[in-house]
Parts: C-alpha cells; sequence; structure tokens
C-alpha cells in the first residue's frame, strides 16, 4: 500500500531512442509509450540482492530434488539463503495512514520516525534480513477523483518512504513491499474497482505503481502485488463476497507482473494466498503461469504439532520456490504455545525446503499496553514477537535463536 516524487532524471540522448512499449493484455489492457524513465534514487540499484535471491531459488530448487545443501539446519541461515524476516505491515503507526493520509476517515499520517528507528533496530536484532510493509493499505497515500480513480500520491508518503528505506538499508534490511490488501470499492478501500475498471486500472498503474517503481523499484528484491488476493476468488477460503471477481484476479496478476517486468525486468513478484492448515492444498496452484517469481502463503497453525507437519515444499506441486510470508499463532496462544509454535514454523521451514519464514507481527517497542490483545493475561498478546510493552521476552527471543 504506498507513494509520489521529486526529482526526474532526464533521459540521455541514447536512452531517448529507446521506446519501451508496456503492452499487456487482458481486460484490463494497460499500456504505457513513455519507455522507462529513470528517477533520482538516493541508492543504485541492488544488482547483488537480486543475484543473491537467484542463488536462494536454484540452491532451494536442488534441495527439493534431494540434494544436499552444505551448512543446511538452524543457525545456518547465512549459508544456505533462508530468508528469516518480520511483518511490519503499518510500521510504527496505524492501518491506513501510518505513511501518509488514507482515504478511510479523515486521519493525517502518523509517521513516527524515533519509534521506527527503534522498530527496525529490533528487527535487525531478530537476524531477521526481510521487513514486510504494505503500501496502500486504506487508500493510503493516494488521491482520487470524483469517480474514485487514482490521479496522484500525497507527497510526503514518498518523503517517509525515504526515511524508511534509508534506515533499513543502513541496518541491512531488505524492505519486502506490499502493495494492496483490501477489496478496492469496498469501506476499507475506497477506490474504484480497477480489478473491473479498465480506465481505473489504467490509472492506478500510472499515477501510484509506476511512480512507486520509478523511486523504489532498484532498491527492493521482491514485490508482492497484493495480500491474500486468492481471498476473492477461491470459494475454498473464507470469504463469501466477491465471488464475481474471480475470473478478472489471474488476468490482473498476469498483466500487472508483465507491467511490473516492464518496468523493473530484476524485480521478484509474488501474491499472497490466505491459509490454510494444509499447505499441500495450497490455492498458489491458482497463480501458477502468470509469470509469478516465486509463491507465497500465510500460515497460522492451531497448534505446534501442525508446525512440525508442514509439509516439504516439493510436495505443494508448484513449479517455483515458496516462501511463508506470514506466521503466527492462533489469538489465545498461550506464552509456552508460542515460543514453542516459533521454534518450531521456522526448523521446519528451513528443513522443508521453503525459502523462507516472516513472523507476523513483530510489534513495536513503543506499543501501549492498552493496544496490546492481551487475551491470557500474561503481558505478551496474541501475534506479536515483542510483548505488550515493547518488552524482548521469550517469544522475542525464541525467534531470535532460532
Amino acid at each position: 500500500m504506498v507513494k509520489t516524487f521529486l526529482s526526474i532524471l532526464a533521459l540521455s540522448l541514447t536512452l531517448s531512442l529507446l521506446s519501451i512499449s508496456v503492452v499487456t493484455s487482458g481486460i484490463h489492457g494497460f499500456r504505457s509509450s513513455k519507455g522507462l524513465q529513470s528517477r533520482t534514487l538516493a541508492r543504485s540499484p541492488r544488482s547483488g540482492a537480486h543475484e543473491s535471491f537467484r542463488r536462494v531459488a536454484a540452491n532451494l530448487s536442488r534441495r527439493n530434488q534431494g540434494s544436499k545443501n552444505e551448512g543446511e539446519g538452524n543457525g545456518s541461515q547465512d549459508r544456505t539463503g533462508f530468508i528469516k524476516g518480520v511483518n511490519v505491515p503499518w510500521g510504527n503507526g496505524p492501518y491506513g495512514h501510518w505513511l501518509s493520509k488514507g482515504l478511510v476517515g479523515n486521519w493525517e499520517a502518523e509517521f513516527k520516525r524515533f519509534d521506527l528507528i527503534s522498530t527496525l533496530q529490533a528487527a535487525k536484532e531478530t537476524g531477521s534480513t526481510w521487513v514486510r510493509i504494505w503500501i496502500f493499505e486504506g487508500g493510503q497515500g493516494l488521491k482520487v477523483d470524483e469517480e474514485g480513480r487514482v490521479i496522484s500520491l500525497n507527497q510526503d508518503l514518498f518523503q517517509n518512504l525515504d526515511y524508511l528505506f534509508h534506515q533499513a538499508e543502513s541496518l541491512g534490511l531488505e524492505i519486502f513491499p506490499t502493495l494492496f490488501s483490501e477489496y478496492p470499492g469496498t469501506r476499507l478501500f475506497p477506490v474504484s474497482d480497477f480489478l473491473a475498471d479498465q480506465q481505473a486500472n489504467v490509472m492506478m498503474m500510472e499515477n501510484a505503481v509506476k511512480p512507486f517503481l520509478d523511486r523504489y523499484g532498484g532498491r527492493i528484491t521482491a514485490l508482492e502485488l497484493w495480500n491474500e488476493l486468492d481471498q476473492y476468488g477461491n470459494s475454498n477460503y473464507y470469504s463469501t463476497t466477491l465471488k464475481s471477481s474471480g475470473d478478472r484476479i489471474p488476468d490482473w496478476v498476469k498483466t500487472t507482473t508483465e507491467t511490473v517486468k516492464s518496468l523493473r525486468p530484476d524485480l521478484n513478484v509474488t501474491v499472497s494466498q490466505i491459509y490454510s492448515l494444509q499447505a499441500s492444498s495450497s490455492s498458489n496452484s491458482y497463480f501458477q503461469g502468470l509469470g509469478l517469481d516465486f509463491y507465497t502463503f500465510h500460515f497460522y497453525p492451531d497448534s505446534v504439532g501442525v508446525a512440525e507437519q508442514l509439509v516439504p515444499s516439493s510436495q505443494l506441486g508448484l513449479d517455483r520456490p515458496v516462501l511463508i510470508g506470514e506466521f503466527g499463532s492462533k489469538y489465545d496462544a498461550s506464552l509456552e504455545d508460542q515460543v514453542d509454535l516459533v521454534r518450531s514454523v521456522l526448523q521446519s521451514a528451513r528443513s522443508n525446503g521453503y525459502m523462507g519464514a516472516l513472523s507476523w507481527l513483530l510489534g513495536t517497542p513503543g506499543q501501549r499496553q492498552a493496544d496490546c490483545q492481551d487475551t491470557n493475561g500474561d503481558g505478551q498478546g496474541s501475534q506479536n514477537l515483542l510483548d505488550c510493552r515493547g518488552g524482548k521476552g521469550p517469544v522475542f527471543q525464541a525467534f531470535k535463536e532460532s
């Protein structure tokens, strides 16, 4: 879910001769005849990071075929390429307006730089290398016309993202952005339904996605188009509304992936699926053949035993590496169960060939007791590594040591 730009680097005479037309098929028909415009970045493109991603994919592919990698097992993250990470979807602020003013309510951005630094430092302390954030949730950072079509991005979105990327990079952390979450045209995402409205999709791509990639595409290794997108088109999951959108979703994923690749050919693209206790029935098959570089599913087992039964990724029947983009406990899990689950999922993900696992959530060092879902009264709260006072208790330590 995210944001716009300060300056445009003039194209050289040579590049001006290279007009790149982005042609996407299907109902959305997004096209760009402007070519690839360079934007001023605070940092050069991270070719090393992209090469590292490719090594991870190759490593895991060999492992799934039965080859043994040197240095496998717990604590071997650096040698095997296993990606350990955390979710900080709304940073150190509230949903829908932590980076910029959103379209839900009338709240201004609540971006707290000091708290953000502490949050990123805590992520680094856990041994994480990836930090997943959401960009345009709740219409954050988007300016729309009277029909709800995106016309531009708020300037503070870029100012705050610039600061976020700078701080993350200074700590050696990779930002893993997710563009969208809620379904468009609903109360939580009040923009024109760009899955159905071709012109709205063109404007979303030109005025939101493209500016974001122009500015930050060279500073990320991977991009998630949509959080748990399959819930809107797969009847096996909990959503009972908007099922008519199902036939539009694969086309949108395919054409949007093509658009992203035309702008950043080296960017690794994915979408995430809503979790299932039976990962072997993963609906990522719904997204095969659409040009994605890896698949992502979310895993919230009810017990440690389920986590230990995480099937080898090679048994999922998928043609790309698989990331566990979110994992956590059920809401009323005890402190002891949360500790055991963190250790179990990370160990199982490593030994079963997944490219990585990202905990939901990190929490924030500055969070208040009143904001914590402390269902068991143990001061830990649900689905946070940090405890209800932002402390680094047993769950945080278990994740750090695993």
